[in-house]
């Protein structure tokens, strides 16, 4: 009896205590299609990123404040963009979404929005695969790698999963220079042109 109770009382303190953890798996895209089907585009850096719980208290959202240097495509009214990421950490409280990468504070990037009309667990179009940082002068993914090349890419088998990059985004290694800023958005924005609508 006693062991039994110990038992329950430790799965109890491991389920309070453990954040709350949603798997997430995300098709993979062509980073023609991916440039074509987001509603904005936009390099810019961050300026904040907070974390609260909604008005119900019953979910947590962070929202992260970009201030906008260019806008590659679409319409950004203001020269701050705020966008809300779902999941976060709030006090003893978080929420994870597997896979969801938020950008941080002080980080210089380019990104594709898919909308900025609804809510979505991450604006992101393709999530990692519309999220790509500016370090110097370089464009790196978000995870750090030096951004090579694009190359229009065969089409993405239906059903494929994403490991962070759009088919058709090629990668190097640790050390290797990645393409410059100005010749990446030059890239998108013959990309967005070449995609069907």
């Amino acid at each position: 009896m006693i062991k039994n109770t110990y038992l329950i009382l430790c799965w109890l303190s491991l389920t309070v205590l453990a954040p709350t953890a949603k798997a997430t798996s995300i098709e993979k895209l062509e980073f023609d299609a991916m440039a074509s089907t987001s509603e904005v585009i936009f390099q810019g850096e961050v300026v904040s990123v907070k974390a609260r719980w909604n008005e119900a208290s019953t979910d947590i959202h962070t929202y992260v404040t970009f201030r906008v240097d260019d806008t590659i495509k679409g319409s950004i009214s203001t020269q701050q963009l705020e966008l809300r990421f779902a999941g976060g950490k709030v006090g003893d409280d978080n929420v994870v979404y597997q896979g969801l990468v938020y950008p941080n504070v002080g980080e210089v990037g380019i990104y594709f929005v898919e909308t900025l009309e609804k809510n979505l667990i991450n604006p992101l179009t393709g999530w990692s695969q519309g999220h790509f940082k500016v370090v110097g002068s370089q464009v790196m993914t978000n995870e750090d790698k030096p951004l090579m090349a694009l190359t229009r890419s065969s089409k993405v088998v239906p059903g494929e999963f994403s490991h962070g990059t759009a088919s058709g985004v090629q990668v190097g290694s640790d050390g290797d220079t990645g393409m410059s800023a100005a010749n990446f958005k030059d890239q998108i924005k013959a990309a967005m042109n070449r995609a069907p609508r």
